[in-house]
């Protein structure tokens, strides 16, 4: 029998899920700096982003050039909207 929580798309699925989810309770229920809640929905994005790219678009499949190069992208866009967002 084929069981769900041992199935990684599955538990991935969950993940975004759940990061989904805990960006809704931050924003609706947390109170802290505007600044500070931004920088960290920007990181979570990026973190979704990264996970859907890496497990359904099988991005871990291709050659370690191509996966490092993806990661520096995150890396790069990532710290480049969260500047530009602080500014």
């Amino acid at each position: 029998m084929h069981l769900l929580y041992k199935d990684k798309l599955f538990l991935v699925l969950a993940a975004l899920l759940s990061l989904t989810l805990l960006s809704w309770f931050l924003v609706r229920f947390i109170n802290i700096d505007l600044k500070n809640m931004g920088v960290l929905l920007i990181f979570l994005a990026f973190f979704k982003v990264r996970l859907v790219t890496v497990h359904f678009m099988e991005i871990k499949k291709a050659d370690r050039p191509v996966m490092i190069a993806f990661e520096l992208w995150v890396l790069v866009v990532w710290g480049i909207t969260t500047v530009l967002y602080l500014l």
